[in-house]
């Protein structure tokens, strides 16, 4: 049950709203109190959860095939007829809280959602899904209520089922839809990138790094070029980065890159994870092997690997229920009928190494001038601007060197 409300259709004074209602869901809706639902999810011994994103709100369920009607009938009362009382929300208050103050702790938790401030500044995409603590105390029944109602209904909702036995229950979901009052009609303005740095302090050794770009969005000609381009910087154990900076140099035990698309935003990154002492160090590393994508171009063996991995990726995700349940929702929950998966293996396969190469030519250029940085650590690594590492490195002697310093970030 994906229903299209997340942190980023929060109004004033509702930051956290879409994320505790979720929680709320849990405690009490249709018939079912909160004992009654935790009775049902045991009795169907099975995984029943949900979870909150910055464009969407999913519940949750994996049944055996005997099962499926109880499990949709859970999974209507909590999504579209929660009880959301202000005894629950005082109760629920703790535990979101906790879930808070568990993710300020997790350094990489805390390096991505400063990457996303860095990238997309005060836009509503740059809040982070939890709120805050002074978010949380101040929320009240009424919002989470007013909330619900506004957003939850018919025509925001997208029911994906994935798996035996799910035709017996498609004509109830279709009365269930045809029945259901409808919501305001969804309205986003898309984002605008900026460049800049955002830091968060969590306390430790360790310290995560996300440096990124703004991308071309889901569906556009080049995604292909892209998603591929990231498995070469990141995506394998033969690309880039990782060789180069777990294997080489021992910087990093996690380092990678990916391209991560939406409907109207989209980022091309690359994240390490590494000791205070040696940020410099591997951003120097990371900033080397991002520009040398022009310096030392795509290669016809990096990207038949390439492909092979993104096309391997899109067949094992259909060997699991979860993984044909999500691969139908990345398309339906954005208005288009799912492709077949051979169709996205032939246009993975027909990429060009010129329209790679052309990709890697424009994430050098938005790097040189239009790169966010996310850094999370104790405060010794902190200091400093780690954009000085981002000055363009020459591949050789002879190549023209860049400016001094050039970098777009602020």
């Amino acid at each position: 049950m994906f229903v299209d409300v997340g942190s980023r259709d929060e109004g004033p004074g509702q930051r956290g709203c879409a994320h505790l209602l979720e929680h709320l869901a849990f405690r009490g809706a249709g018939s079912l109190d909160r004992q009654a639902i935790a009775d049902r999810m045991d009795r169907l011994g099975a995984d029943v959860n949900a979870f909150t994103t910055r464009d969407l709100t999913c519940y949750h369920a994996h049944v055996l095939d005997r099962d499926l009607e109880s499990a949709w009938e859970l999974l209507w009362a909590m999504t579209m007829a929660p009880w959301l009382t202000d005894a629950d929300l005082d109760r629920e208050r703790g535990v979101v809280a906790e879930e808070l103050r568990e993710a300020e702790d997790d350094v990489e938790d805390r390096a991505d959602q400063a990457f996303t401030e860095a990238l997309w500044g005060r836009h509503p995409l740059g809040r982070d899904v939890l709120g805050s603590r002074d978010s949380l105390k101040r929320m009240r029944g009424a919002t989470v209520r007013g909330f619900h109602a506004r957003h939850y209904g018919s025509n925001r909702l997208t029911v994906v089922l994935a798996g035996s036995g799910v035709g017996r229950i498609l004509d109830r979901v279709r009365e269930r839809l045809a029945g259901a009052p409808t919501a305001a009609d969804l309205i986003r303005t898309p984002p605008v990138a900026e460049s800049a740095v955002r830091r968060r302090l969590v306390p430790g050794q360790e310290v995560f790094l996300s440096l990124g770009i703004p991308a071309p969005l889901m569906g556009d000609a080049d995604e292909n070029a892209w998603r591929l381009l990231g498995i070469i910087l990141g995506g394998q154990n033969s690309s880039r980065l990782w060789q180069r900076i777990r294997e080489e140099m021992g910087l990093a035990y996690q380092v990678g890159a990916q391209y991560n698309a939406y409907a109207d935003y989209a980022d091309f990154s690359a994240s390490a994870g590494v000791a205070a002492e040696r940020v410099q160090e591997t951003l120097s590393a990371m900033t080397e092997e991002w520009v040398g994508l022009v310096d030392r171009p795509v290669t016809e063996l990096e990207l038949e690997r390439a492909k092979r991995q993104a096309s391997t990726g899109l067949v094992f995700g259909r060997e699991t229920v979860e993984g044909i349940l999500h691969y139908l929702a990345r398309w339906a929950t954005v208005g288009v009928s799912p492709p077949d998966p051979r169709e996205l293996i032939a246009g993975l396969n027909e990429t060009s190494l010129a329209a790679v190469q052309r990709a890697a030519a424009q994430a050098v250029a938005r790097f040189e001038s239009e790169a966010a940085v996310g850094i999370a650590g104790p405060q010794r690594a902190l200091r400093g601007d780690p954009r000085a590492a981002f000055a363009r490195r020459p591949a050789n002697p002879v190549a023209a060197p860049g400016k001094e310093g050039e970098s777009g970030a602020q």
